[in-house]
């Protein structure tokens, strides 16, 4: 806990937490000058991504959102384009504004809307897909899937994101992908059983992601803690929710 210093008004101090996500997301992506990115979402994180990969050397950003008055703004503060993808042509949309492929994907939504982006880019080219790659995909589907309360095909797509994982190796990963560890995968489905209410399931996902994560790795530690702390809940554990919260 960091106080802040006096004169900071409360508005600004506000941004402080958004603002050092979107740049911790920024520098592990590792963006090449000229690179292609599409953002999903363009409410305060993804605006505020917008503005830092122009800073960053981003060529062309790609904002979809569905609200036209966010559009607007994001096109004001830079992007090449704001398109209204929804639905199951929601990628192919996306790439018909971008040169190429993005480099880099930031998915700012969280939504039921991020499973077909998911599904399309899973179909678009499978063959230029990592394995590593391919598990993040999987793992944002069955998060989708969890907030839809559809829990066998979540528990699926869980699955194929692990069976993915397991044939990947570092060396052929993009560098960006450096994040998206077992204990990272074992995280999204603690977060896709609390969604599912299995509260149980849950919490032993989310002891077990800690057990993965190294003690400095304090922002992911804190997500997953949140998460015990909900399943916990959940149990009617309010003394040891706290406790983890």
């Amino acid at each position: 806990v960091f106080a802040l210093p006096d004169g900071v008004p409360v508005e600004q101090a506000a941004l402080v937490e958004p603002l050092t996500a979107c740049v911790a997301a920024v520098q592990g992506a590792h963006l090449p000058l000229g690179a292609s990115v599409l953002i999903t979402g363009a409410g305060p994180m993804g605006l505020i991504l917008l503005q830092l990969v122009r800073r960053g050397g981003a060529a062309h950003v790609i904002v979809s959102e569905p609200d036209v008055d966010r559009r607007g703004l994001a096109l004001r503060l830079g992007a090449a384009a704001a398109v209204d993808a929804r639905g199951e042509q929601a990628l192919e949309a996306c790439m018909a504004a971008l040169p190429h492929r993005p480099d880099v994907v930031f998915d700012c939504v969280g939504r039921p809307e991020t499973v077909a982006l998911a599904r399309a880019a899973l179909r678009a080219d499978p063959g230029s897909l990592t394995p590593g790659v391919t598990s993040m995909l999987h793992a944002i589907e069955a998060r989708g899937l969890a907030l839809m309360n559809e829990p066998r095909e979540c528990i699926e797509a869980l699955r194929q994101a692990e069976t993915s994982l397991e044939r990947s190796r570092a060396s052929s990963e993009p560098a960006w992908l450096g994040y998206f560890t077992p204990a990272e995968l074992t995280h999204h489905a603690a977060h896709c059983m609390r969604d599912l209410g299995q509260p149980v399931q849950a919490q032993r996902m989310a002891v077990e992601a800690l057990g993965g994560y190294a003690e400095s790795a304090m922002r992911s530690r804190g997500f997953v803690r949140t998460v015990e702390a909900t399943a916990l809940l959940q149990q009617h554990e309010l003394e040891a929710a706290c406790d983890a919260a």
